[in-house]
């Protein structure tokens, strides 16, 4: 049995036609590999918001892009560092478009997002400080007041 990495990447997908940032989620796994499961999915037919604009997107002629926004070397931060970064993004400020990422992997290149539009934003569990208690945007009735989005995004583990 393969032992599990203990970083987890917080990565995003991204229309390359547009260059429209639309998906956050995090992993264990390679980048391409979570890219091809997500791909997959959308093909077979799932019915997630993210699947519908894989397949949009496959649908004309070409295939999201994956990229790392962060690297988390503790797992117990992880799902704080993608909501956190979900927020950013989904309540990014138009006026600092395009933004532009900087690598956070040795193999990872620049990316630049013209236009963000987040497909898991209506899903994202929020985390309610006074009773540690996981709770969904209807429940917390959270209408999206966030913070802007950071020209850059991350750390990098030592």
């Amino acid at each position: 049995m393969k032992n599990q990495p203990s970083r987890i990447l917080v990565y995003g997908l991204l229309n390359p036609i547009r260059e429209e940032l639309f998906y956050v989620g995090q992993t264990r796994k390679r980048r391409e590999f979570r890219l091809l499961e997500h791909i997959e999915k959308a093909v077979g037919g799932s019915s997630l918001p993210v699947h519908a604009y894989i397949r949009d997107v496959i649908h004309s002629g070409r295939i999201p892009s994956i990229f790392v926004l962060e690297r988390v070397g503790d797992p117990s931060l992880a799902n704080e560092a993608e909501i956190r970064l979900i927020k950013n993004f989904g309540d990014a400020d138009y006026k600092s478009l395009p933004l532009h990422v900087k690598p956070q992997t040795p193999k990872s290149t620049d990316v630049t997002i013209r236009s963000v539009k987040l497909t898991n934003i209506q899903h994202m569990p929020t985390v309610s400080k006074r009773s540690n208690t996981i709770q969904t945007p209807a429940e917390s009735g959270r209408r999206g007041v966030l913070t802007p989005a950071p020209h850059t995004t991350g750390h990098t583990d030592p």
